[in-house]
């Protein structure tokens, strides 16, 4: 038998008196079983009120069944862990790797730009590499 699946999403916001908006805190997406809801919206609900970007004053949570009959299962990417001993070494073993998927020096500078300057971005940088242009609803920056 398969297990109940459910989508939940927690996000979190406080008012901003001075900017007259607000402002996100936190926010959270995962899918888990019906019988981890609890302790999830409890954790959810910790992380908005706790969060080092100051408590949170709106936390919105909704939880829905997953159809698992649409759940397409697919292999994980393979991981492995590159030691460097400063952030600038680190950026080289990247750009290095990026070389080695035909990815040149330029682009692969644009692209470490892009993932320096992710501090509060929602979801994942989508990047079309033919054209360097952000396909994501957060973009900010293209390569020109």
């Amino acid at each position: 038998m398969v297990k109940k699946l459910f989508s939940i999403k927690m996000r979190a916001s406080k008012w901003d008196s001075i900017k007259g908006e607000n402002e996100h805190i936190s926010g959270a997406e995962k899918i888990i079983s019906e019988e981890c809801i609890d302790t999830t919206v409890h954790n959810l609900i910790n992380r908005a009120l706790g969060h080092s970007k100051g408590q949170s004053d709106f936390i919105n949570i909704s939880i829905n069944k997953v159809d698992t009959e649409k759940i397409t299962y697919i292999p994980c990417l393979d991981i492995s862990t590159i030691y460097s001993n400063t952030p600038y070494d680190g950026r080289q073993h990247i750009l290095e790797l990026l070389k080695q998927i035909n990815i040149d020096t330029k682009k692969g500078k644009f692209i470490l730009s892009i993932l320096e300057s992710a501090d509060n971005m929602r979801g994942a940088i989508i990047l079309d590499l033919l054209t360097m242009k952000r396909l994501e609803k957060d973009k900010k920056e293209e390569l020109e």
